[in-house]
């Protein structure tokens, strides 16, 4: 027997008349060879969702990750909240497209058809200024999906479906300068602009059960006296732990990244709180801790800033000798000035600073904080494993971090 591939290209017949969802059924596979004869259905069926067409998909579980393609490699792009709807495009594998575009995994939602449509209609929009947290509570019948986004200037609150809006005031004591609604697509957008010089940090979209309610927070300042950090809560966030060892150095498993994260994270813990800061761990001993308990962990206390610490690791076909130094990541444009600042204090207490990079790490996916991750060093580079391990070096990064973590919410920046 030789393995062989065969294609076979179907065209979709055109379907007109009132939008709807036609089961083409599941393709059945017929082979013969000298009078033998074997067929096999597959596992999946075929079928037409025409545009428009009654087809629904609504979010099953508390918070649900969107992707721009229908697989995770790249990572997550937005949350979407428990009961939200869309209108349902397509299917392929393990996930299906909503009418925004994005993908989402299929067990993450339940589907159905329905002879009542969306509303698209947002009814009310009420902005109100709070001492931490402002919100934007935008009224509408349908529990239309919705998304947010920030890119340092702009934030933008995306409604599935929305073909109106209303504009709502806009107090004059709000971060922003001015808001527009206006049709992008399948969704409705509302646009808010920054005035100059004005900044948030942090925001988040809650379900409610008359539409949503965009949360976002005002700048946190740290206070005068000898404990500037006083009612500011900091999460850290030990990399790796019990069986996940995370990368490796010369010693091996006797003194793995794991243990490096969370030395550092203990006495960064120290500094914060003698600045009067309430820390926040999601781990203080070797026990595993999974990414999405780590995420959770961040949505569920809401800090003011969310620091995940780990020691980086490199191909084995580079020279080890020659990697080393300290860098910080970031998602989200909020996190972008605090990230500068830590590589820049990491450069003070002596380490080689590999500056900020964006990346799309499962754990500083928050968007309602500054979240970061730090690689403090490299494991594998025995010239600077001695210093990831050296107690006296980690106190001096932990002291140089929390003074740049001060001057940070000092409005230094």
């Amino acid at each position: 027997l030789y393995r062989a591939t065969f294609t076979y290209t179907y065209t979709i017949p055109s379907y007109t008349g009132s939008p709807r969802v036609i089961d083409l059924g599941a393709p059945v596979y017929t082979m013969s060879y000298n009078g033998t004869v074997k067929s096999v259905t597959a596992p999946a069926k075929v079928g037409v969702i025409m545009k428009g067409a009654p087809f629904y998909a609504e979010v099953k579980n508390e918070d649900i990750d969107t992707f721009e393609t229908p697989n995770s490699a790249n990572g997550a792009a937005y949350e979407l909240r428990k009961g939200m709807v869309d209108y349902l495009t397509g299917m392929t594998g393990d996930y299906a497209r909503l009418a925004s575009g994005l993908w989402v995994r299929k067990t993450s939602i339940s589907t159905y058809t329905s002879k009542t449509t969306l509303n698209p209609k947002i009814t009310s929009a009420i902005y109100r200024t709070g001492p931490k947290w402002d919100t934007l509570k935008l009224a509408y019948p349908s529990s239309l999906a919705a998304t947010a986004t920030f890119d340092g200037s702009k934030l933008k609150v995306n409604i599935s479906a929305a073909s109106s809006g209303v504009i709502p005031a806009l107090p004059s004591n709000s971060p922003f300068s001015s808001v527009t609604f206006a049709k992008n697509g399948h969704v409705g957008q509302y646009v808010l602009t920054l005035k100059p010089g004005a900044s948030i940090e942090g925001y988040y979209i809650e379900k409610v059960s008359d539409g949503i309610i965009v949360h976002i927070k005002r700048p946190v300042r740290a206070s005068m006296g000898e404990k500037p950090l006083d009612g500011i809560t900091i999460m850290l966030d030990p990399g790796h732990g019990g069986s996940d060892t995370g990368a490796t150095g010369p010693l091996g498993t006797e003194y793995p990244e794991k243990k490096i994260n969370l030395e550092n994270a203990l006495l960064l813990k120290e500094e914060l709180e003698k600045r009067g800061a309430k820390v926040l761990m999601t781990r203080t001993t070797d026990v595993y801790v999974s990414l999405s308990d780590r995420l959770t962990a961040s949505r569920n206390a809401k800090p003011d800033m969310f620091l995940s610490i780990h020691a980086n690791s490199m191909a084995e076909n580079v020279d080890i000798s020659q990697i080393e130094g300290f860098s910080a990541h970031y998602k989200e444009a909020i996190a972008k000035p605090l990230s500068q600042a830590l590589c820049n204090a990491a450069a003070a207490a002596g380490r080689r600073n590999r500056g900020i990079k964006w990346a799309n790490f499962y754990v500083v996916r928050g968007t309602w904080a500054p979240s970061m991750l730090i690689e403090v060093g490299f494991t594998p580079n025995p010239t600077e494993f001695e210093i990831l391990t050296d107690k006296a070096e980690q106190k001096q990064l932990s002291m140089k971090l929390a003074d740049a973590i001060t001057e940070y919410f000092s409005g230094k920046r």
